[in-house]
């Protein structure tokens, strides 16, 4: 048979095989640097020998031979899915083909046979290696992407959560079709507290964002929603973690978000009372759509009292009052009337009465203030004469009668009022921007 001569396309491929097989022959397992939390995730320091490697990379539930020179087994996936193949993944014979196409048209020796060992997860660890990889599927070769993807789809955790390997990821799931999309999906899905894990991370949370992003259109993003909302709390705490729920609900439809909605409810008490989830649970009511942002509105304002108290709750009411929706303003403000003496002595309460005393309803603070016997006491708080201070502005601003009645009150006691912070109400009373107008 006559023999041709390679094309410009064949020449091409053959130089980015020979340029990625050159990378596999200069990478070693000892000089990899990886070693692992309790999660199984790498991070750089002294690499463990090849002989206890695969028990340092995962832990004790996923150990397996991942060193096995003539098996790759999926530590995600063994025993999990009997019809998954040895990488993890549904046999896909396209892709298996293509791959062995690529090494038998070029008669490559049997260790360059890239799915066999691990020089693909091991090259996209690397920067170099990360670098070439990405260039590979960029390339619009099909077969690129079927290789890639066999190679590392045993790995997918390790790869998101990777510094150079999420950079892969990203790309990675450009290219794949519906079918690798769905393993994919499947092996993340199996272990929730993986999933988890790697929403917390670093490097693995932009990870999550893009394959949220990628399959927003798709039904399999309603399992990757029910998965997340195994560990709602936990990432709605996390400053990395919370990013990747209030992503879902900026990009998602309502109807998809609905687990993360029943979520919040169920524990919104928790976070709002948390350090990091009351900032959280404030971002994720702004991103509310539909008649779930009122749920969550209604349950502030039912609970305004006891989260006006706390010294993290109280940021929450502080935001919905921000919200400015008339309705549920007014009912925080007549919620905490018979409160408003007690919280406004309070670091965090103060805030949330001065923003009721900037409403149309300020007349309920100011009414329970003129009729108690705690007025003194709450002037002379190293929080409350703030709010006496807002009182007075506010009452004056709109020429309330109430105004007169407070000033009238704080003078009969200003002999008491002459020392601590009870001298800052009087000088404002005495200020003379605050006689120069009358009624």
């Amino acid at each position: 048979m006559e023999e041709t001569s390679p094309t410009p396309a064949d020449s091409q491929s053959i130089n980015s095989m020979d340029t990625l097989l050159t990378s596999f022959e200069n990478l070693h397992v000892n000089n990899l640097g990886f070693q692992v939390n309790n999660h199984g995730f790498p991070s750089q320091s002294p690499a463990p020998s090849p002989s206890n490697y695969g028990s340092a990379l995962w832990p004790s539930c996923f150990q397996d031979s991942l060193w096995s020179a003539s098996t790759l087994q999926s530590p995600f996936t063994r025993g999990c899915h009997p019809s998954l193949n040895a990488y993890g993944a549904y046999p896909n014979h396209h892709s298996l083909t293509a791959m062995n196409t690529a090494v038998h048209k070029y008669d490559f020796e049997p260790k360059s046979q890239l799915v066999q060992d691990k020089s693909i997860i091991q090259l996209a660890l690397t920067l170099d290696g990360s670098q070439r990889l990405q260039s590979l599927l960029l390339s619009n070769d099909v077969s690129w992407v079927d290789i890639i993807f066999e190679g590392v789809i045993g790995y997918i955790f390790r790869l998101m959560a990777d510094q150079f390997g999420h950079q892969v990821f990203g790309n990675l799931i450009q290219f794949c079709d519906e079918y690798q999309q769905q393993i994919m999906v499947e092996n993340l899905t199996a272990y929730p507290d993986a999933f988890i894990e790697i929403s917390l991370d670093r490097y693995g949370s932009p990870s999550v964002k893009r394959l949220i992003k990628l399959l927003q259109k798709s039904p399999l993003v309603t399992d990757l929603v029910n998965t997340l909302c195994t560990g709602f709390y936990d990432l709605m705490i996390h400053r990395t973690g919370s990013h990747v729920i209030l992503y879902c609900l900026d990009t998602l439809d309502p109807e998809d978000n609905k687990p993360f909605y029943e979520a919040a409810i169920s524990n919104s008490l928790k976070l709002a009372t948390h350090q990091n989830g009351c900032l959280s649970l404030n971002n994720f009511i702004t991103l509310v759509k539909g008649h779930y942002r009122n749920q969550f509105l209604e349950w502030v304002s039912k609970e305004a009292v006891c989260l006006s108290k706390d010294p993290f709750g109280n940021f929450v009411v502080q935001h919905v009052l921000d919200l400015h929706h008339p309705h549920f303003t007014r009912k925080i403000c007549y919620r905490l009337q018979d409160h408003y003496t007690k919280i406004s002595m309070l670091k965090g309460g103060s805030h949330v009465v001065e923003k009721c005393l900037k409403t149309s309803h300020r007349d309920c603070a100011v009414v329970e203030f003129i009729n108690s016997d705690q007025l003194v006491q709450v002037s002379k708080d190293q929080f409350g004469n703030y709010v006496i201070q807002t009182a007075l502005k506010e009452t004056k601003s709109v020429k309330s009668p109430l105004y007169e009645r407070l000033v009238s009150k704080l003078r009969s006691n200003s002999e008491a009022l002459q020392r601590g912070h009870g001298k800052n109400v009087l000088n404002l009373i005495h200020a003379p921007q605050m006689n120069s107008s009358s009624f």
